[in-house]
């Protein structure tokens, strides 16, 4: 059926198509909203551009007609006739290891084979990209190790070598280019003739015949590893890929809205619409070989529960892009979709039963009719666009790990979990699990509402739960973006949070500077304590140390002069000094000790800290000043008897 016939028909009315045979025809930039296109032939058809709205394509089969495939089979032989012309070139040199006559071709056939195989090797490891890089470092590292050890001839050899395994390379990625397309175009069959027709070209002698069996089982891996989407051959997946969709069904920069390519045959084809939103594609075949650039066909999880909506149970979608995806009916029970994106999605009839949906982005989302029993809804993200009608469920959790169930007791009657969540809609929950910073939160909420003028934005409530949980809920009029607010106060919360604990840290470092320093006077008493100790006798003393304390000298002063103190002090005295200095001493540590572990990491911890240690200084300094003017008097009387 042609083109022309179809469009005359659809624009008087008819939209029923299938199993028409519409290859190769042009519908590009037309309207084919709600066609039925079931059972179809559409194989080179172009849909670029078209409007598909609603448009179905049950089992329909799309790919390459059979001249394209046969244009891109013969573009693949003669990447094969490269790949063996390049094998056998690399497969002569290494023959010149057993050429006696010169040493430039031992040296070449050498530096090749062993060249060779770190490319094999790295490249069966690491990937084709990897190996190339690989054999350019030893080539490099080979040529220096020739011209240094064996001069001009040897560095001449190890070029040629050079030039061999470069060949070599080239080959390979020809070889790998062919298979992977092969593939790509006409399965398993097509490749293996790929691959056997790259051998037959390489057999130049018997080592050169090896050199490209090896090279032709390589091509074989990458090829393999590419298709099946192993990363390390991600560039050669897409290039084959793309490669094969030219000539095939083309739906490039297409408006597909909930189209329907249940079963539909989807190898070669373009899939890169300008919108791709909750088009089914259950039972999709051959979906790995359509060419989907950054559609959400792109994530390979995505794409395989897309295909079997059955396999989501117990599946972690964490940070999924499912956004426009269709997943009616799909079996996510106690699957992860922790910030998920499912806005425009539609996951009508689908089990959602205790899923976790925290801070999933359900904007214009239909859940109708989801089973919801026990999922987790902490801070998800709804709005009046979001359709929760007729939902199954007896209870949700608001808080992870099963916590805050609704309703506290018992279970959702008809029609009350609707009624819970229109409340919902016109608010913003903010959770926070381990307290919150309040001073940080009003700078954050004020600097919310400047950048939201036009918003109107009022603390509803506000609840502490125990454990250091609080919610708050913030109102918001239903047609606000609560996605960008909560956002936007989560954000600014972490900024103020991360500044306000900053400056706290500066403050306390000052503080801590203070007490070493008052810690330093302590210990420098102590000192003084232990110096006169240490100068006793029995009758007499020098008062330098009192007469300084006395004249309000300073302890680092005090210091300087240590080494002046000569005299000598009674023992009864210098018993009674050792009593209170005791005394003293475990009563600073006994208050030292208490206050820093009872108000440990706090500002005003610090502060009596420091007041305690100056008390302590005055402490000291009196003590010493009352036992030393003691001695005076004592001393005194003493020398008036002696007189008398």
């Amino acid at each position: 059926m042609k083109a022309a016939e179809v469009l005359s028909q659809y624009a008087a009315g008819k939209r029923d198509f299938r199993g028409q045979n519409l290859r190769g025809q042009n519908f590009q930039g037309k309207d084919l909203s709600g066609a039925d296109f079931s059972q179809c032939d559409i194989r080179g058809t172009n849909f670029k551009e078209a409007n598909l709205t609603k448009v179905k394509f049950i089992k329909a089969t799309a790919g390459l007609q059979i001249q394209s495939k046969i244009l891109l089979l013969l573009a693949a032989m003669v990447l094969v006739a490269i790949s063996g012309v390049f094998s056998g070139w690399a497969g002569y040199y290494i023959s010149w290891i057993f050429d006696g006559s010169d040493v430039q071709y031992r040296i070449s056939g050498w530096i090749t084979l062993a060249t060779f195989a770190i490319f094999i090797f790295t490249t069966y490891r690491k990937g084709l990209v990897a190996g190339a890089v690989a054999v350019a470092g030893a080539l490099a590292v080979a040529g220096a190790v020739a011209l240094a050890v064996a001069g001009a001839v040897a560095l001449a050899g190890a070029l040629a070598g050079a030039l061999a395994v470069a060949g070599a390379v080239a080959g390979a990625v020809a070889g790998a280019v062919a298979v992977a397309v092969a593939v790509a175009v006409a399965g398993a069959g097509a490749g293996a003739l790929a691959g056997a027709g790259a051998l037959a070209g390489a057999l130049a002698g018997a080592l050169a015949g090896a050199l490209a069996g090896a090279l032709t089982l390589l091509a074989y891996l990458i090829s393999y590893r590419s298709i099946k989407g192993d990363i390390r051959e991600a560039w050669l997946r897409d290039f084959a890929v793309a490669f094969a969709s030219y000539g095939g069904t083309n739906f490039s920069s297409a408006i597909v809205i909930d189209a329907d390519f249940t079963g539909a045959t989807l190898k070669n084809t373009d899939l890169r619409a300008k919108l791709l939103t909750r088009t089914r594609f259950e039972g999709a075949i051959n979906l790995e070989l359509a060419r989907v650039g950054n559609t959400l066909l792109s994530q390979p999880a995505v794409k395989d529960l897309l295909i079997n909506p059955n396999m989501g149970y117990k599946k972690n979608y964490f940070k999924a892009n499912l956004r426009g995806a269709n997943l009616d009916q799909a079996n996510l029970r106690e699957a992860n979709l922790t910030q998920a994106d499912l806005s425009e999605a539609t996951l009508q009839n689908a089990d959602l039963r205790d899923t976790n949906l925290s801070q999933v982005n359900a904007v214009n989302t239909n859940f109708t009719h989801v089973y919801l029993t026990g999922a987790c809804l902490e801070g998800w993200n709804i709005d009046s666009s979001t359709i929760l009608d007729n939902i199954d469920c007896q209870y949700v959790y608001f808080v992870n790990n099963q916590e805050e169930r609704r309703p506290s007791i018992g279970d959702f009657k008809p029609g009350e979990f609707s009624k819970l969540f229109k409340e919902v809609l016109d608010s913003i929950v903010l959770i926070f699990h381990n307290g919150v910073n309040w001073k940080a939160f009003a700078s954050a909420f004020k600097q919310v509402q400047v950048k939201n003028k036009e918003t109107p934005l009022d603390i509803e409530s506000i609840e502490n739960k125990g454990d250091g949980m609080v919610v708050i809920k913030v109102r918001v009029s239903p047609e606000t973006d609560k996605a960008k607010i909560q956002q936007e106060l989560q954000q600014e919360y972490e900024d103020f949070s991360k500044r306000l604990a900053a400056s706290h840290q500066k403050q306390l470092a000052a503080q801590e500077q203070v007490i070493g320093i008052q810690n330093k006077e302590v210990n420098s008493l102590e000192n003084i304590i232990d110096i006169l100790a240490a100068n006793m006798s029995d009758d007499t003393q020098n008062m330098t140390t009192v007469h300084l304390l006395e004249n309000g000298k300073d302890i680092e002063q005090i210091e300087e002069q240590q080494n002046l103190i000569q005299g000598q002090i009674p023992n009864n005295v210098v018993r009674q000094l050792h009593e209170e200095y005791k005394k003293t001493k475990k009563l600073i540590e006994e208050k030292y000790e208490a206050i820093l572990e009872a108000n440990k990491a706090l500002l005003e911890s610090k502060q009596i800290q420091l007041e305690e240690k100056k008390q302590e200084i005055n402490y000291l300094r009196e003590k010493i000043l009352t036992l030393s003017l003691n001695f005076n008097i004592s001393k005194d009387n003493n020398d008036d008897k002696i007189n008398k």
